[in-house]
């Protein structure tokens, strides 16, 4: 979580960025799971090409077991 802790800051720094939680994984000692909220998902895709945030992509790239994407549709 160390490498992660400031993440947040670039990551949310980002237009279009609304929410980007980390959090720990219980029964998972190393476990991390990430959530990112967007605007929309032309926001999502446009971050990938910010220098900033392929800078993330590659230095947390180790770390990553997988990445699932799923569109949600907030009710309340």
């Amino acid at each position: 979580v160390v490498l992660t802790a400031d993440r947040p800051t670039v990551a949310c720094q980002t237009p279009g960025c609304l929410e980007y939680i980390i959090s720990l994984v219980p029964g998972e000692p190393h476990g991390v799971f990430v959530t990112e909220f967007w605007r929309s998902i032309d926001d999502q895709r446009g971050a990938l090409h910010r220098p900033e945030i392929v800078a993330l992509i590659e230095r947390c790239s180790p770390l990553i077991d997988r990445v699932e994407q799923r569109a949600l549709e907030p009710v309340a």
